[in-house]
Parts: structure tokens; C-alpha cells; sequence
């Protein structure tokens, strides 16, 4: 809803400064004509069409500077307010790129164990990784005080306001709303459907939960390779300066 006002408000904002561009061009073409003509009905006898025509056209041309004037007010106006605007987003966007910095995700299956980091390259060839076409459906078995000191610090910058919609969307995959307890889990087959995950690999390896909604590992890996794509592709579009973010290493 919120976001669905926010592009209702941009879209007025928008028609709002054409029809004021509009009607600032309308105005001046039509005093222009005005200015341009009153020098030919009031011209004495005595002056020439030449100095006349000289006059006329002085005038328009004071219009037309002054529209000029009022029109670049306008632009001013709104190019100044979208450059704060930018640079707040700007900042956001680095700092979420900070938090997630040599970020490294950890799931243990039987056998196995796989770090997870937000490099393209390897995210991309997760999926020739040993044992991973049997554990890429498993879903993720989260700590919830892993997830609730990951949460807590990205929290903040995904429900900024300054946080550009694209990568705000691609960010809820992140968040889970419900656990659901191991020993509600009615089967052992049931559970060999999951597999543990963790936020942090320095975090105790206990006191699992099913992370609801469900992910499955392959939608996780698959979703954190669009994340970073989003974010390194947001902030060239809109930097002339190209900057490498390396998210995979350590800040």
C-alpha cells in the first residue's frame, strides 16, 4: 500500500511540473505575440518598419528571458530536491553493500558443508557443488538467534524509505516471519527434508527451527545471486565512476 502511494504521489509530482512547464510556455508564447504586435499599433508615422520591427523583437525577447527565467526556477526546484533525494538513496545502498560485505552464509548436510558467499561466479556454479542436486530443494532449518542478530542489523536499511524499491524488493527473501519447532515436525522422512543453515558461521549449532516461509536452498542461492546483481547494477547506472564491491571478501 505504502509503496503503491509512493508512485501515486512521483506520478502527480511528474504531471504536476509538465503542466506547470506547460503552462509557463503557453503564457509566454502568448504575451510574446502581445509584446510583438503593440510596438506595430502604437509606432508613430515617422518610424520606419525597421525600428519598429527592432522594438517588437526586443520585447519578445525580454519575454522569452524571463519564461526562461521561470522555467529553470522549476527545474531547479526539482533537480535539487532529486539530487538529495539520489545522494540519500546512494548512501543507503552503500551501507547495505557494507553490512553485507564478507558475509558468509553456512549449511551442513550429512556429509557436506557449503559457504556461501555473495560472489556471482560462485553462486552461479553452486549448483556443481557435491551433493547439491540432493540437498537444492531441502528447506532451511535456521537458529533463531543466528537469524535474530542478522535481522536486527539489516532490518533498518530494508525498511528505510531511502532504500530504492528494486533493491528493496529483492531484499524480503531475507526475511522470515514464523518458526516452526523441530519436534512439531511429525516424521524423521519429513525432517531429512531440511537442512541446517546459518546466518553466521561462528554461531551455535543448536536449537534449530524450519524457517517460514519456506526456502529452499536453491531459491536462496538463486535469490542472493539476483540481490547482488541488483545492487552492482543500481549503483554503475548511476555512477560514472565504475566501483568494484567485491562483496565476497571481508571488509
Amino acid at each position: 500500500m505504502i509503496l503503491q502511494i509512493k508512485k501515486t504521489i512521483r506520478s502527480l509530482s511528474n504531471s504536476t511540473k509538465k503542466k506547470t512547464n506547460g503552462i509557463v510556455f503557453t503564457i509566454a508564447s502568448i504575451f510574446s505575440i502581445i509584446f510583438f504586435l503593440i510596438p506595430f499599433f502604437i509606432r508613430d508615422k515617422s518610424e520606419s518598419i525597421n525600428s519598429v520591427l527592432s522594438v517588437a523583437l526586443s520585447a519578445v525577447s525580454t519575454v522569452l528571458t524571463a519564461a526562461t527565467f521561470i522555467i529553470a526556477y522549476f527545474l531547479y526546484e526539482r533537480l535539487s530536491l532529486d539530487r538529495r533525494i539520489m545522494d540519500k538513496q546512494a548512501d543507503t545502498v552503500l551501507q547495505l553493500a557494507d553490512f553485507l560485505k564478507g558475509k558468509t552464509f553456512t549449511v551442513n548436510s550429512e556429509g557436506y558443508g557449503y559457504f556461501i558467499r555473495l560472489a556471482i561466479h560462485q553462486l552461479e556454479d553452486f549448483a556443481s557443488l557435491p551433493n547439491y542436486p540432493i540437498n537444492a530443494q531441502k528447506g532451511l532449518m535456521i537458529n533463531s538467534n543466528d537469524y535474530n542478530t542478522f535481522f536486527y542489523q539489516l532490518s533498518p536499511l530494508m525498511r528505510s524509505y531511502w532504500m530504492p524499491l528494486e533493491i528493496k524488493e529483492k531484499l524480503q527473501f531475507l526475511e522470515f516471519r514464523l518458526y516452526l519447532e523441530i519436534e512439531k515436525i511429525d516424521s524423521i522422512d519429513k525432517l531429512n527434508n531440511y537442512i541446517n543453515f546459518q546466518f553466521d558461521y561462528k554461531s551455535e549449532k543448536a536449537n534449530y527451527f524450519v524457517a517460514l516461509p519456506e526456502t529452499t536452498l536453491e531459491s536462496f542461492v538463486s535469490d542472493l545471486k539476483t540481490l547482488v546483481q541488483v545492487i552492482e547494477q543500481w549503483i554503475n547506472d548511476r555512477s560514472s565512476i565504475p566501483l568494484e564491491l567485491r562483496l565476497w571478501e571481508p571488509s
